[in-house]
């Protein structure tokens, strides 16, 4: 999981993307309308996301490539709790073992959400809405 440090009065955060090395990041909420053409992770979960609110951390511009222009940027682990919450945990822990097979090391991992997939519905006031 990912350390992140909320800075005091705004919406802006600093994450902790690999040890040592943190990343300013902005949290907003994000309405999923649509699901991915992302291959790699398999229809049935990129349609449970459809229909949630799901907090995200980064904006494309603050990460750089190779992340799509208008994306918004998540912490699987947030996505996997929302995902429980809503009473589909079978999805969250496929979820995780998915973006797990990347880097089996990493502090957490990524799930990026393109513009044509969401729209922003609020910021975020807490780790999972």
């Amino acid at each position: 999981m990912f350390t992140i440090i909320d800075i005091s009065g705004s919406e802006d955060i600093l994450v902790e993307i690999r040890r040592g090395l943190f990343v300013k990041g902005t949290r907003l909420n994000i309405f999923i309308s649509a699901p991915s053409d992302d291959g790699d992770v398999p229809l049935h979960i990129r349609e449970a996301f459809v229909g949630m609110v799901l907090p995200t951390i980064f904006s494309a511009d603050q990460l750089g490539d190779p992340v799509p222009a208008g994306s918004r940027v998540a912490a699987a682990s947030e996505v996997a709790q929302a995902l429980s919450n809503a009473g589909k945990e079978s999805v969250a822990r496929e979820l995780l073992e998915i973006v797990k097979q990347y880097d089996p090391n990493a502090i957490d991992h990524f799930v990026v959400f393109k513009a044509d997939e969401f729209r922003i519905v609020h910021m975020a006031t807490s780790a999972v809405a």
